[in-house]
């Protein structure tokens, strides 16, 4: 499912850059905020801070179930 807002084209790995149409991971603008290839600056946004917290987000989940999992164990 691909969603559109603010010019960006947000894929559940990928955004694609407005500027310059290139793939960007989260790794390419996690920590600089703008497009290694183009230089444009991404304004954070919804969809954009979604994009970047979901592998912590769904680390931290899994985590809590197994946790969750262990106690009930006990």
């Amino acid at each position: 499912m691909d969603i559109m807002r603010n010019n960006l084209n947000i894929t559940p790995d990928h955004v694609v850059c407005p500027s310059c149409f290139e793939l960007l991971t989260r790794d390419d603008i996690e920590g600089f905020g703008h497009c290694p290839y183009c230089d444009h600056g991404f304004d954070l946004d919804e969809e954009l801070e979604d994009f970047l917290l979901k592998p912590v987000i769904e680390e931290w989940v899994r985590y809590t179930r197994s946790r969750d999992d262990i106690d009930m164990m006990m």
